[in-house]
C-alpha cells in the first residue's frame, strides 16, 4: 500500500515552473517512472533554501548526472493546492524536504532542509565525490582548505557563521539598535526607541508640524507663533481669509463696486453691486422695458403715458376693416412705401394687428418734402398673416390706414 500511495502522489504532482528555464530542471520533469529510485522535493519559490538548493543543483553537473542516473525526480510547490495536499499526505511540515523511495525495497527516506550537494549525495547513496561549484573549479567546500574559487572554508557546510555553505562569506545583516550604520540603515541611535530622532525601524522620525511655534514647517501655510485666529494665520496656520467689506471705499473680491457708503440709488448699493437702471417713461430716452418714449407722458398721441405704443382707433370696426385697400405686395421683413401729403410733415407709420393693438410704430421727417419714400424694418417677428398699416401726418391733417399681408 505504501508503494502504491507514493507512486499515485508522483502521478498527481504538478508540472513546477519553478527552474523550469533552467536545462537541468527540465530533465528532471523527463525522467519520471523510469527508474527504480524515486526522490519528492517539497519547496516554495520564495524560499531562501529552497533558492539555495536550486543555485546548488544548477551549478553541479556531476551531482546532477550522479542524480538524474539513479532517481526519477519530481518537484512539488507546496504554495499550490496539489503541492499542499501532497504535503500534508507525506506529512512534511517544514521546506525544503525530500523524500526517497525505492519500488523494489520499500525503503522511504526523509531529509528535512538542505545544506549542502554533498551532504544530498550522502543521503540519496549517489556516485559522486565532488563537482564543479558556480565558481567552475572542483573545489570541494567544507574541507577546511581554501581553494580556487571559495571566498572562505571554514571546515564546515554551515550557514550563518561567517562561511556559508557554498563557501562564500556570509553576508552582514545589519542589526537596527546597535549603533553601527550598516548598509539599509539611515541612521542607528543605538536603541529601538521611537521619536528620538531615529525610529525602532532605522529610519528617521519624520517631522511633525506644530502650528504655533513660530517655525515654518511642512504643511503651514504660515506660522505666527500663536493659535489665535483672524490675526492674519489661523489657528491651524492656513492664511486668515480676507472679507470683503462693503462701503470702504476699497473694490474687494466678490464687489462689483465700492463708492465708500452703503446708500442705496447712488450708482453702487448697500450690498457693493451697481443700482440698477431704473427706465423712466417720459424722458425722451428708449430704455428697457419701453415700447416708445416721446418725451411725454400724454395719452392718444402715439405713445402712451406708460410708454406703450397707442392702440389704433377703430370706429366702427366691421365697415372700416371690409373698406380698408389691401397693400399690393405681402411683405416679409420689411414694407417699402410710397405716399403723398398735401402739407409737408413729419410722418409716423404704425403697424397694429386686426383689433387695432400697435405692434410697431415708425417715424421719418422729410421736412418740406410732401413726397414720402420710406421702409418699415424689423417685422421678422410678426407671424404669417394680415395686418394693418397707418400712415399719418404729424400734424394730424392726414392718415390713412391699409392692410397687409405678412408671408
Amino acid at each position: 500500500m505504501k508503494k502504491i500511495t507514493f507512486i499515485i502522489a508522483l502521478v498527481l504532482c504538478f508540472t513546477s515552473e519553478l527552474w523550469a528555464q533552467k536545462p537541468f530542471f527540465n530533465d528532471l520533469e523527463s525522467n519520471v517512472f523510469q527508474k527504480e529510485h524515486s526522490l519528492l522535493i517539497f519547496y516554495k519559490p520564495d524560499c531562501p533554501y529552497c533558492i539555495h538548493l536550486r543555485n546548488d543543483f544548477n551549478s553541479n553537473p556531476l551531482f546532477q548526472k550522479s542524480l538524474l542516473e539513479k532517481y526519477n525526480v519530481k518537484l512539488i510547490d507546496v504554495t499550490t493546492i496539489d503541492g499542499q495536499q501532497l504535503a500534508i499526505k507525506h506529512k512534511v511540515q517544514s521546506i525544503p524536504f525530500m523524500i526517497s523511495y525505492s519500488t523494489k525495497t520499500s525503503e522511504e527516506k526523509r531529509i528535512k532542509g538542505y545544506n549542502s550537494v554533498q551532504k544530498t549525495a550522502l543521503f540519496l547513496n549517489l556516485n559522486y565525490t565532488t563537482s564543479l561549484n558556480s565558481r567552475g573549479s572542483n573545489a570541494i567546500c567544507g574541507n577546511g582548505i581554501l581553494e580556487s574559487g571559495e571566498a572562505c572554508d571554514d571546515g564546515n557546510v554551515a550557514n550563518n557563521d561567517g562561511c556559508e555553505s557554498d563557501c562564500t562569506v556570509t553576508p552582514v545583516i545589519s542589526i537596527c539598535g546597535n549603533g553601527i550604520l550598516e548598509s539599509g540603515e539611515a541612521c542607528d541611535d543605538g536603541n529601538i526607541a521611537n521619536n528620538d530622532g531615529c525610529e525602532s525601524d532605522c529610519t528617521v522620525t519624520p517631522v511633525i508640524s506644530i502650528c504655533g511655534n513660530g517655525i515654518l514647517e511642512s504643511g503651514e501655510a504660515c506660522d505666527d507663533g500663536n493659535v489665535a485666529n483672524n490675526d492674519g494665520c489661523e489657528s491651524d496656520c492656513t492664511v486668515t481669509p480676507v472679507i470683503s467689506i462693503c462701503g470702504n471705499g476699497i473694490l474687494e473680491s466678490g464687489e462689483a463696486c465700492d463708492d465708500g457708503n452703503v446708500a442705496n440709488n447712488d450708482g453702487c448699493e448697500s450690498d457693493c453691486t451697481v443700482t440698477p437702471a431704473i427706465s423712466i417713461c417720459g424722458n425722451g430716452i428708449l430704455e428697457s422695458g419701453e415700447a416708445c418714449d416721446d418725451g411725454n407722458v400724454a395719452n392718444n398721441d402715439g405713445c402712451q403715458s406708460d410708454c406703450t405704443l397707442a392702440p389704433l382707433s377703430l370706429e366702427k370696426p366691421n365697415d372700416f376693416l371690409n373698406s380698408i385697400v389691401m397693400f399690393p405686395m405681402p411683405f416679409r421683413d420689411s414694407i417699402a412705401i410710397k405716399f403723398l401729403i398735401d402739407i409737408p410733415s413729419d410722418s409716423v407709420i404704425t403697424v397694429c394687428n386686426m383689433t387695432g393693438q400697435s405692434l410697431k410704430r415708425q417715424t421719418v421727417s422729410n421736412g418740406n418734402d410732401k413726397n414720402k419714400e420710406m421702409e418699415i424694418s424689423g417685422l421678422e417677428s410678426l407671424s404669417a398673416g394680415i395686418y394693418l398699416l397707418k400712415i399719418e401726418s404729424s400734424t394730424g391733417n392726414f392718415s390713412q390706414v391699409k392692410k397687409i399681408i405678412k408671408q
